[in-house]
């Protein structure tokens, strides 16, 4: 048996081209015309595609939440004479403020809050896949929580932060199932038993007549430690030279209430358990940022940086309009300073 003589991968393309033109009924120059123009085109795009990428890649992503932290941020870079360049992507609009340090950085501004399509959670894991940022900072406002050790302007930064809304309603208040729900949290919880019946009423008090609410491993989340330990740095840089303004790491809350009672920000504040890192006050957007945290959970590539705006209950957030400036100022005052100090190791 004599064998085939194999058939070349150009003569394959001929043919499929002649049938191609038969089946449509056009010359076969026309044809071969038309698919070696779709050939240029489709490689047209993906060179495009790929500038685009280039112009919009960057290593950390600054996100605000208001016009405010939005116009804060770009009159802090300015002082700095920082550009401040806005760029198109395909799913929200980008300033880039160039090379910070050794960071290329650039903002967007979200929606308040996680939810909606321009929420924290879809613009940051949208934003995060077109940039392929390795870091997002969360800066603007938050609330603080104790009056008597901090004041407005205050700089916040989450060592973690705690979900307030990823908890599990129950029925029944049993004693025994509220002290589960304290050690789910995964530490041990320092208070004696009567310590710890006094929160166990709180929250009941909270939750209402006839169930409780649990918090489990999962609303606690830890934020990247290389930045926290950055700003550690720069909060000990501060307190040596005098510098205006105090930077203080704990736990942030985040949820989506919009808090504007003394008596909820405390009951909320009573129902969370004790933890290893001080609670600092809270905001809205880190619940959703979140989502676009990485898979290492040693690095997860976010931190949350805001300035205390308010304390949460009606008579600061009557001041608000005077405080939110300040608050916005002292965010990216301390994010862009961090940016121009070197990366250490944890």
């Amino acid at each position: 048996m004599i064998p085939l003589a194999p058939v070349q991968s150009d003569e394959i393309l001929e043919r499929r081209l002649l049938a191609e033109a038969d089946r449509r009924g056009e010359a076969v120059d026309a044809a071969r015309h038309r698919v070696l123009q779709a050939g240029l085109d489709a490689e047209k795009e993906r060179r495009e595609r790929a500038e685009q990428a280039a112009r919009l890649s960057v290593d950390v992503l600054l996100v605000t939440a208001t016009m405010t932290e939005h116009r804060m941020l770009r009159e802090v870079a300015t002082s700095l004479r920082l550009p401040f360049e806005r760029r198109a992507g395909r799913f929200c609009t980008y300033y880039h403020l160039g090379m910070i340090g050794t960071d290329r950085v650039a903002s967007i501004q979200v929606e308040i809050g996680a939810f909606g399509a321009g929420g924290s959670a879809s613009s940051c894991i949208q934003a995060r896949a077109e940039t392929r940022a390795t870091a997002l900072i969360l800066i603007g406002t938050a609330f603080g929580i104790a009056r008597s050790e901090q004041q407005v302007g205050d700089v916040l930064v989450s060592e973690s932060v705690f979900l307030y809304d990823d908890r599990h309603a129950v029925d029944g208040p049993t004693p025994g199932r509220f002290e589960t729900s304290l050690h789910a949290v995964g530490r041990a919880i320092d208070r004696t038993t009567a310590e710890r019946w006094t929160v166990a009423r709180k929250v009941r008090a909270l939750s209402g007549p006839g169930y409780t609410v649990q918090y489990g491993p999962t609303s606690r989340r830890a934020a990247s430690g290389a930045w926290v330990s950055r700003f550690r740095r720069l909060a000990d840089e501060w307190r040596r030279t005098g510098e205006t303004g105090r930077i203080i790491v704990g736990t942030l809350l985040s949820g989506g209430s919009r808090i504007e009672s003394a008596r909820f920000r405390d009951d909320l504040v009573a129902a969370i358990p004790k933890m290893d890192s001080p609670l600092i006050g809270g905001e809205m957007e880190a619940m959703g940022a979140i989502s676009a945290a990485n898979a290492d959970e040693q690095d997860p590539g976010w931190i949350v940086v805001k300035g205390i705006a308010d304390f949460a209950d009606a008579q600061s957030r009557a001041k608000i309009d005077a405080t939110r400036d300040l608050a916005a100022r002292s965010s990216a005052r301390a994010v862009l300073r961090a940016l121009q100090t070197p990366a250490s190791p944890v």
